[in-house]
């Protein structure tokens, strides 16, 4: 759920804006050049790209610019790169990192409607 203040700016519902900060921690929002610069940008053309192709609306928002970061109260866990592992090869792995994060880690005592 959206906090007020990204409600009131216009961030809930069916958007695709907050998916580059949540994924990729990100929000330098689309440049009108082509391709232009990488990130959020070419995420962007590439939805906007899908969209078209597929025939359904984008939608508002986008970008996530100027959207506030999420915040789960209580949170101190997060997935983050496994980084004792990351330098091997074969796939990366997630670890949990004991710090708040972008991708918050679930906590029974934080989201008791999850548990069992």
């Amino acid at each position: 759920v959206p906090s007020a203040a990204n409600q009131q700016k216009g961030f809930f519902g069916p958007i695709f804006g907050p998916t580059s900060l949540i994924i990729n921690n990100e929000c330098t929002g689309e440049d009108p050049g082509v391709p232009g610069v990488a990130g959020e940008n070419r995420r962007i053309k590439a939805f906007r790209w899908f969209c078209n192709y597929f025939g359904v609306p984008t939608g508002d928002n986008l970008s996530c610019m100027g959207m506030s970061e999420f915040v789960v109260p209580n949170q101190v866990m997060s997935w983050d790169v496994d980084w004792l592992t990351s330098w091997k090869p074969g796939p990366c792995t997630c670890a949990m990192s004991p710090a708040s994060g972008v991708i918050a880690a679930y906590d029974p005592g934080v989201f008791p409607q999850f548990s069992s």
